[in-house]
């Protein structure tokens, strides 16, 4: 960033965006919460994939325990006729119980990697003071106290 912002380099991406952020008071963010939201977005990315990959196996498993074994039967013949083909576009369409237990792993166990809250009154912490957002009836943000 440091070195970005000395060169007066400016790119299209969620970097500049970031730094060309303001608070309410027209302040910047500092390096580390820009930091920490880089962050944000690079967990955002991977642990998506893996936790409902995770929550996917975990409840089949669960299935297989119960006498269940049609999603591990669609799962071992598509892999076996796909080979190293399997792809997005197999699972998607040739595969429906796994497609459909994907489905219901993201419905029952979200990946809430990151919770977006809104701040209802003023608080202030230390220097930083958050200011209430008015919402209108739709939940959207109309405008700043």
């Amino acid at each position: 960033m440091d070195r970005r912002r000395q060169s007066n380099r400016v790119e299209n991406d969620a970097l500049q965006t970031f730094m060309d952020a303001k608070f309410n008071d027209g302040s910047s963010p500092s390096a580390a919460i820009v930091t920490g939201l880089m962050i944000c977005l690079l967990f955002a990315g991977q642990h998506t994939s893996s936790v409902t990959a995770s929550w996917t196996g975990l409840f089949m498993f669960d299935e297989v325990r119960r006498g269940n074994k049609k999603l591990l039967d669609e799962l071992l013949a598509e892999q076996k006729a796909a080979g190293a083909n399997l792809d997005y576009n197999t699972i998607r369409h040739d595969m429906p119980l796994l497609h459909a237990s994907v489905s219901e792993a993201l419905r029952l166990r979200p990946p809430l990697i990151f919770l977006m809250r809104t701040a209802m009154t003023d608080l202030q912490i230390k220097v930083i003071c958050l200011d209430a957002l008015a919402l209108d009836d739709a939940g959207d943000v109309d405008e700043h106290k």
